[in-house]
């Protein structure tokens, strides 16, 4: 199908992988995409350098290039946001649809971001440690609560209105600051039209603080009171 570079990208990579070929003609048609190291908040669990790094120009015209094969694309950070040439990715999967996953603190969302996010088939994964907004903003430094749950009240009215076809994850890192509000992150989830939640726990030792209560050998209770309430979440 000449005219459809899409499906014409996809049987040729089907055929090159089943003849085993090892140089291909094909294009990707799935892009994960580190935007920037870059971010607007310091979390304490996160041992990520946020780095003064950006992908080039060059690379974002490559990217753009071999939009009309993709068939999925993640953009990822750092904080994806920060990256204010975001908005020309999202109108190009839009243009070339493109299934988009885009991961997310929520915080650096405008209006003219939103609607382009809503637009776009796909899902947005929103990482959100707590519903509420002491934790929150002990969790995710120079975090705004109130900007975050904005954010999130724009998104779930607009996608009421108008049933938009995009799939919204929530990710929530359990650590002790935490473990005791998961109960509340299912209904907060609830209130803003979640349609996942994922309980991740945290890794690593989390500097200057007892978080990390998987790896510690004197926290057991708290490692049974998870295991009692796994079921009934």
């Amino acid at each position: 199908p000449k005219a459809n570079k899409k499906l014409k990208n996809i049987l040729l990579n089907e055929y090159e992988i089943s003849q085993r070929i090892v140089y291909l003609k094909s294009f990707p048609r799935h892009i994960q995409l580190v935007m920037t190291l870059q971010c607007n908040l310091n979390c304490i669990m996160c041992n990520d350098k946020h780095e003064n790094v950006f992908i080039s120009d060059k690379e974002l015209d490559d990217l753009i290039a071999i939009m009309p094969y993709l068939q999925f694309l993640t953009l990822r950070g750092g904080e994806v946001f920060y990256d204010k040439r975001t908005g020309r990715i999202l109108d190009e999967a839009y243009k070339n649809d493109v299934k988009l996953t885009v991961i997310t603190n929520g915080l650096l969302l405008d209006d003219l971001i939103i609607d382009k996010l809503l637009r776009v088939a796909g899902g947005i994964v929103f990482s959100i440690d707590s519903p509420f907004k002491e934790t929150y903003e002990a969790i995710r430094i120079g975090g705004k609560f109130e900007k975050l749950k904005e954010n999130l009240k724009k998104i779930y009215q607009a996608r009421k209105i108008n049933k938009y076809n995009l799939y919204l994850t929530l990710n929530m890192v359990i650590m002790r600051k935490n473990y005791n509000e998961i109960e509340d992150m299912l209904y907060f989830a609830k209130e803003y039209g979640f349609d996942a939640v994922v309980l991740a726990p945290v890794e690593g030792n989390v500097k200057g603080m007892d978080e990390n209560f998987f790896e510690k050998d004197l926290d057991n209770e708290c490692i049974e009171k998870m295991a009692v309430k796994r079921y009934y979440f």
